[in-house]
């Protein structure tokens, strides 16, 4: 409700009360006592105590609040409820050197490039979250994968029928050697052993271990 309302009925409704008095006190006293005397057939609505320009002026305020009401009411219900604030996710941004041809290049001054070929809304829908770098070598016949950094997108560019993701974000020197970590099985079977490319990942209990390298406390091997 809005407490701030006017209480007193506006200028121009007391003016016709006032005018509505003045034309009764012109009237003889004899007439004026028929015309607001009740007949025996007359309703007892107790609207009928009260001179017709009063009753009028008083139900001109009644509906004057009433819209007051009703409009702030409708409001109400009309106001859009907000959209909560997105959920920060986290995604991976891996690079294979036996597919790309080329090992992983460290980005200079912490200005992390990926590329993806993914669809434009899915990648828009990383710009904020944060990205960890997974790289992958060959070493003989072993693949080795480390993590190479975290960063933010925050850049969509077209490039090469896909689209460069760029971000700024914190460079691990020397990578941190994640292969046989009880964790990182976990994170290989959720991707698919990183099929999906740049992906989201699902679980909190693996976000929870990569951050662990934010404050260089990773798990140990078991």
């Amino acid at each position: 409700m809005d407490t701030g309302a006017v209480l007193f009925p506006p200028a121009a409704i007391l003016r016709s009360g006032l005018s509505a008095l003045g034309n009764l006190q012109g009237i003889p006293k004899a007439d004026r006592h028929r015309r607001t005397q009740k007949t025996p057939n007359q309703s007892l609505d107790t609207n009928h105590r009260c001179p017709s320009p009063f009753r009028e002026a008083s139900e001109i305020l009644k509906s004057a609040w009433r819209s007051r009401f009703l409009s702030a009411v409708i409001g109400q219900l009309c106001v859009r409820p907000q959209k909560p604030p997105p959920i920060m996710s986290d995604y991976i941004a891996y690079h294979s050197a036996k597919v790309m041809e080329h090992e992983y290049i460290a980005p200079k001054d912490g200005h992390f490039y990926w590329w993806s070929g993914k669809s434009e809304a899915f990648l828009r829908s990383a710009i904020g979250c944060r990205a960890w770098a997974i790289t992958s070598r060959l070493d003989g016949r072993r693949t080795v994968y480390s993590l190479a950094g975290v960063f933010t997108p925050s850049e969509l560019r077209p490039e090469n029928g896909g689209f460069a993701i760029l971000g700024d974000g914190t460079l691990f020197q020397p990578p941190f050697d994640v292969t046989a970590l009880p964790w990182f099985s976990d994170l290989r079977r959720e991707q698919t052993n990183f099929s999906f490319g740049f992906s989201r990942i699902r679980s909190e209990s693996i976000i929870t271990e990569l951050e662990r390298f934010l404050h260089h406390e990773p798990t140990s091997v078991a």
